[in-house]
């Protein structure tokens, strides 16, 4: 056990830059054979383009760190758009990563980030989507991406939670990968925060996720 250091851009100011309240830290993974450590933010900086609506995306920062935390390296990710207006529609909304992990043991460069959205009086959606750092530009001491100067990651959708008979998607915010199955998929399995709520639950979902 021991302390990570954080890169001097995600250090909360409670000003206008740095991480936004309750959009800071909520994905981290060993990546390269556990040579790396990968933290994903859930919502932009204070600095960086609005947080994810209904209108629009956004962007959230994964950080690449040595063994020992120092900060290496940092990538733009492009958040999708809230899948649904809240009603009423200035209610609370959000949509971001919740939770990462690495592809494979061994890849530095391929991840699954689990992004999850919620929109008041309608409910909860979450996408798994696969990325790659690879050709996407160091913003690591870029204070801003509102200029839009840099190359994010490139991701590509693996599932909705909503296409695949999940009747009910809950507050998920952890993601794994399981035991390989005889037919040789890979299970990925994803659990909810209930928030200690009665209106939410405990959800653990195992899905099959074939070899590309």
């Amino acid at each position: 056990m021991g302390d990570v250091p954080t890169a001097a851009n995600e250090k909360m100011t409670m000003g206008e830059s740095g991480p936004r309240v309750n959009e800071t830290f909520e994905g981290l993974t060993y990546a390269a054979g556990a040579t790396l450590l990968v933290s994903a933010l859930e919502g932009p900086l204070e600095q960086d383009p609005p947080p994810a609506n209904a209108d629009h995306g956004s962007y959230s920062r994964i950080t690449v760190h040595s063994r020992t935390g120092e900060p290496l390296a940092q990538y733009a990710y492009p958040v999708e758009p809230l899948f649904a207006t809240p009603q009423p529609p200035n209610d609370r909304n959000t949509n971001g990563i919740s939770s990462l992990v690495a592809y494979d043991e061994y890849s530095p460069d391929r991840f699954v980030a689990l992004e999850r959205g919620f929109a008041s009086g309608v409910g909860t959606k979450a996408r798994v989507f696969e990325f790659t750092t690879v050709g996407a530009s160091n913003v690591l001491d870029q204070h801003s991406l509102a200029d839009g100067f840099f190359r994010p990651v490139r991701k590509t959708l693996l599932f909705d939670l909503d296409d695949i008979g999940v009747t009910r998607t809950d507050n998920v915010e952890g993601i794994t990968w399981g035991p390989r199955l005889p037919s040789g998929e890979r299970t990925l399995i994803i659990v909810s925060d209930n928030n200690f709520s009665q209106n939410q639950r405990t959800q653990i979902v195992a899905v099959a996720v074939p070899e590309p």
